[in-house]
């Protein structure tokens, strides 16, 4: 079992980074949405 916790630690710190990538295009999106939101355009849909 040498090895295994090196592995789940690979394993996590994948999923961490995934995370942070969702996290910041979930940020973005919000930014993107209010901006579009609080701009005369939406009177255009």
């Amino acid at each position: 079992m040498k090895g295994a916790g090196e592995d789940s630690a690979k394993r996590l710190s994948a999923g961490a980074a995934s995370w942070a990538k969702r996290e910041a295009a979930y940020f973005e999106c919000r930014i993107v949405i209010s901006w579009k939101s609080s701009t005369p355009q939406r009177l255009r849909f």
